[in-house]
């Protein structure tokens, strides 16, 4: 039989986690609701919950949202690939009932389970092999300054910023 708990081990627990899944997600959403998705180099998912006090006003509806989003993570969990899962809620989350809030999660665990169409309207960025990087340790965080461009060829802003904190590990020429 298998183990349906919600261990510490199948948690988000840092900033870094959670900026890990913000980098670069496979998302999900619903007008009530986005899940963010990262395959993770672990071999089960884990969750992350990021219920804003702006979206959700009162701490009872904020919390029942959040019982409700691990209930349901610790029912599929063995369902799930091995993916780092952030749920985000909207304003008009607290208007579903817990019912509807179950079938919803379900569905969106289902098409993150799948893996992602090919024809995304992103595509991974070329940097030219002027500014790779040749040292080991430096390898890694080029694979990370890999950023996603729009189809029209110029970065989003998050990239901008992804690029500019990333210049302080290595040092790229600016463009002029």
């Amino acid at each position: 039989m298998k183990k349906l708990a919600f261990s510490r081990e199948l948690r988000l627990l840092t900033p870094e986690h959670f900026n890990f899944v913000f980098q670069q997600p496979h998302r999900a959403g619903s007008p009530h609701l986005t899940i963010l998705a990262r395959n993770n180099s672990l071999e089960r998912p884990r969750l992350g919950q990021a219920v804003p006090k702006k979206q959700i006003k009162l701490a009872v509806d904020r919390n029942r949202f959040k019982r409700l989003v691990r209930e349901s993570f610790r029912l599929n969990q063995h369902s799930l690939p091995a993916k780092d899962f952030v749920v985000i809620a909207k304003k008009s989350a607290n208007e579903l009932s817990n019912e509807e809030l179950s079938a919803l999660l379900d569905k969106l665990w289902q098409r993150l389970s799948r893996p992602p169409r090919k024809n995304s309207r992103r595509t991974v960025s070329r940097i030219s092999t002027l500014h790779q990087p040749t040292s080991g340790a430096s390898l890694s965080l080029y694979a990370d300054m890999l950023s996603i461009r729009h189809r029209s060829g110029q970065p989003s802003r998050c990239d901008k910023r992804l690029l500019v904190s990333q210049q302080t590990f290595i040092k790229m020429p600016s463009s002029k």
